[in-house]
C-alpha cells in the first residue's frame, strides 16, 4: 500500500499525516494502557496494535451480520458482495460499531478502571459508569492512534482484512482511502490535530534552541571553572556572563537546567495537553 500511495501525491500526504501528526511525541512513550515507558515504542509496533484492533472490530461486526450456522445462500452472497464490492462501511454501521465497542469495556479498559466501572454498576450508579466509559473510551482511542479518523477509516475500509488481498480491488480501495482523507481535511477535527502538531513542532524548536544554549553555557562554565581552579585564569578578570557561567557550573545550576530540558524533550509530546487529566481510563 505504501508503494502504491507513493505514486500519488495525495497518498504521500496520507503517509505523512500518519507519521507526523497521528503518531508522535508522548504517544510513543506509552504502553497499551497509556502508562509511560522509558524507551519509545516503534511506530511499526503502534501501527500493529491499531491494525489488530481495527480488524477485530470489523470482523466482529461482519460475523454478527452473517451467522454461519443459519446463513442462507443469499446471505452468504450478500456478505461476499459487501466485502469485495461495497468496501466503504456505511456511516450508520460505523456509529453502531463504535457504540458497541465503547460498551464492550472489557476489550479496552485498563483493569483498575474496570474495577471502578463495575463498582458503579453494582452500586446502582449507572450514570457514573457511563461517564467513566465515555471518557475512558475517548482516551483509549487517542492512545491507540492519536487521531480518531485513523481508527475510523481502518474499520470503515478493509485496509487490513481477513480476506486475501488478491480478492480485493486495491486500486479502488486506495481511491476510497484518499477520498476519505480529503473529506477528513474539511473537518474541525483535522484542523485541531494539525494545529496541535504545529504547536508541538514550534515548542520542540524552542526547546532545541534552549538545549543548545544550555549545553553551551554548561560547557563554557566547566572550561572556565577548570581554568580558574588551576590558576590559568583569574575569576575577577572574567566578564559578567563568564562569571555567571562559572557560578552556575560550580553550584550545579547549569547541569540541572540541562537535565531538566533533556527530560522535557524526551517526555513532552504532541498529546501532552490532551492526555493530561484523562489518563484514568
Amino acid at each position: 500500500m505504501e508503494a502504491a500511495l507513493q505514486q500519488n501525491p495525495k497518498g504521500l500526504e496520507i503517509i505523512d499525516y500518519i507519521e507526523n501528526v497521528c503518531f508522535k511525541g508522548k504517544l510513543l512513550y506509552m504502553n497499551e494502557f497509556g502508562e509511560p515507558v522509558e524507551t519509545p515504542v516503534p511506530l511499526g509496533v503502534k501501527m500493529e496494535e491499531l491494525l489488530r484492533a481495527a480488524l477485530g472490530r470489523r470482523t466482529k461486526y461482519m460475523r454478527a451480520k452473517l451467522d454461519p450456522t443459519t446463513a442462507s445462500p443469499a446471505q452468504t452472497a450478500w456478505n461476499q458482495e459487501f466485502i469485495l464490492s461495497k468496501l466503504r462501511m456505511p456511516d450508520d454501521d460505523m456509529i453502531f460499531i463504535f457504540n458497541e465497542w465503547r460498551e464492550d469495556v472489557g476489550s479496552w479498559m485498563r483493569p483498575s478502571t474496570l474495577t471502578r466501572y463495575n463498582k458503579h454498576l453494582e452500586n446502582g450508579k449507572k450514570n457514573k459508569a457511563q461517564q467513566l466509559g465515555k471518557t475512558g473510551f475517548n482516551s483509549y482511542l487517542f492512545q491507540l492512534s492519536g487521531c480518531r479518523f485513523l481508527v475510523h477509516v481502518l474499520i470503515q475500509l478493509p485496509l487490513v482484512s481477513s480476506v486475501s488481498s488478491r480478492h480485493l480491488p486495491i486500486g479502488r480501495l486506495l481511491t476510497e482511502l484518499m477520498t476519505a482523507y480529503q473529506e477528513h481535511k474539511k473537518t474541525p477535527q483535522y484542523s485541531y490535530v494539525v494545529q496541535r502538531s504545529s504547536d508541538h513542532q514550534q515548542r520542540q524548536r524552542r526547546l532545541r534552541n534552549q538545549i543548545w544554549w544550555a549545553e553551551y553555557d554548561h560547557a563554557q562554565g566547566q572550561e572556565l571553572a577548570s581554568q580558574v581552579a588551576d590558576g590559568t585564569v583569574s575569576f575577577w578578570d572574567l566578564n559578567g556572563k563568564q562569571k555567571k557561567q562559572v557560578e552556575d557550573f560550580d553550584c550545579r545550576r547549569s547541569g540541572n537546567t540541562l537535565n531538566n530540558l533533556h527530560q522535557e524533550r524526551s517526555y513532552r509530546g504532541a498529546g501532552h495537553e490532551v492526555t493530561t487529566g484523562i489518563r484514568g481510563w
